[in-house]
């Protein structure tokens, strides 16, 4: 933090214990097992043995600490996912905010990001309170 600017980053890096390759199978009945395995480590993060990527979140403070500007940016080097989530925020009162902003997610093919970004990729407005 410095006045009325804040930065946090992040690292994650993630290493699967007994990672083994997954192969598409010769027998035609077990390729909806493989499918089945191939959307699992998708969703739980498990399709290399090492992964990594980083985070950042810059924000800062207008009009004596009523909005607020921030940008959530998070890469995943190993499949080369993003998502980019800009928000604007202002304090109507001490426990009412009002935000707007936008989610985008973005991954190559057999990427969870990928997925999930038809669905997901959105604008919103949010009216927030606190007590």
């Amino acid at each position: 933090s410095m006045g009325n600017f804040q930065i946090i980053v992040q690292y994650m890096g993630r290493y699967v214990f007994n990672f083994k390759e997954l192969v598409f199978p010769a027998d035609t009945n077990l390729v909806a097992r493989y499918q089945m395995e191939q959307t699992n480590r998708m969703f739980h993060r498990q399709q290399d043995r090492w992964s990594h990527s980083v985070s950042a979140r810059p924000s800062i403070r207008f009009l004596h600490e009523t909005l607020t500007a921030e940008i959530f940016g998070m890469y995943n080097f190993t499949t080369e996912e993003y998502l980019i989530l800009p928000k604007l925020s202002y304090s109507l009162t001490d426990g009412l905010a009002l935000s707007a902003g936008l989610e985008y997610y973005n991954g190559k093919e057999q990427t969870l990001f990928n997925l999930v970004e038809d669905e997901f990729n959105s604008v919103f407005i949010q009216l927030k309170a606190t007590f």
